[in-house]
């Protein structure tokens, strides 16, 4: 890709860009204005969302920690999911705990990273309505050894929780009663809170459902807030703006120093003459023995070294090698 500029010729000529219609230099330009294209319009407005993203977790995060509790009913309704601003907000639920409907559900981690399922069960509150519960995690191993829960008060208890919207599972499985155990792998009001049928026809159903707070009644191990942090986003965002500017100067200087600095004549792919005769002591050694040899002895010199070219043009060619190939048998 790099042109060899025959001695003599002027650097100023108006032909000196030529080199960019070549196959080589039109991929390397393409090239690096699709990583920049790609970097500037795809990479760094991703990483600039997230790092959005992230800040309006903190601000959401920050601000229900310092909210008052408020009634359920003032974020959570039978007709539409909560909003999104009003996640993690806390709220109070007044009613009785159906614990004929309990469901553990499944593949959860707790903040240590050990597995656990969460535990929830339907509340009939003082309206007439149903909201479902989250009272935390139970642990796998106390699930798999028998552990009873420990009991939920009777009777008409208020409890105080956090709002979170409905999940939905990936794989679409749905609730299943497996090991004695109703077991279901995403927190669903519709699926979980009128499982018994009466409450999701009646369409008394509360959409969402709360995360209990300690020490709120029927607390198991609270499922904890989000951490706040200001994230990677940001800064991986720089770096890909970096990234695509990189390299349109890399590709800039590359023509730039190919179009004012053209590499001259490589001396190593100049091609030495044939030799037209022998050295006399060659023949002598590969004539058979008794002969005599009928090859005059020829003094010969080594073949004529190429003109190196002025000496800027060596300083110019290490300078672009960084060594010279003999220096490998030094």
């Amino acid at each position: 890709m790099t042109a060899t500029l025959p001695r003599g010729a002027s650097t100023s000529s108006p032909g000196r860009f030529a080199f960019l219609r070549r196959p080589g230099w039109i991929g390397a330009i393409v090239g690096a204005l699709a990583f920049t294209a790609a970097c500037w319009l795809i990479l760094a407005p991703w990483q600039f969302a997230r790092s959005a993203q992230n800040d309006a977790t903190n601000a959401q995060v920050n601000a229900a920690l310092h909210d008052a509790a408020v009634p359920v009913r003032q974020y959570l309704s039978t007709t539409a999911q909560p909003s999104g601003e009003s996640t993690y907000k806390l709220v109070t639920a007044t009613g009785t705990f159906d614990t004929d409907h309990v469901t553990y559900v499944r593949l959860r981690q707790d903040s240590q990273g050990n597995p656990v399922s969460e535990v929830v069960l339907p509340m009939r509150l003082t309206d007439g309505s149903v909201l479902l519960v989250d009272r935390g995690y139970q642990s796998f191993g106390d699930i798999k050894a028998n552990v009873p829960l420990p009991p939920v008060p009777t009777g008409v208890v208020t409890v105080t929780g956090r709002v979170q919207a409905d999940q939905t599972d990936p794989s679409n499985r749905q609730p299943r009663y497996e090991a004695g155990l109703h077991q279901a792998w995403a927190v669903n009001s519709t699926a979980l809170a009128g499982m018994d049928g009466t409450a999701g026809a009646n369409g008394k159903v509360l959409l969402g459902y709360i995360q209990l707070a300690a020490p709120s009644p029927g607390v198991l191990q609270e499922i904890g807030m989000p951490q706040t942090s200001v994230g990677p986003y940001f800064s991986y965002a720089l770096q890909w703006c970096a990234f695509g500017g990189m390299a349109l100067l890399a590709i800039a200087y590359f023509i730039f120093r190919e179009a004012t600095d053209p590499r001259g004549p490589d001396e190593r792919d100049v091609a030495y003459p044939e030799r037209s005769s022998y050295p006399a002591e060659i023949a002598e050694a590969t004539a058979p023995a008794g002969a005599v040899s009928s090859v005059p002895a020829v003094a010969e010199s080594p073949p004529p070294s190429p003109d190196p070219g002025p000496g800027r043009r060596k300083a110019r060619r290490a300078a672009r090698d960084g060594f010279d190939r003999s220096q490998l048998f030094d």
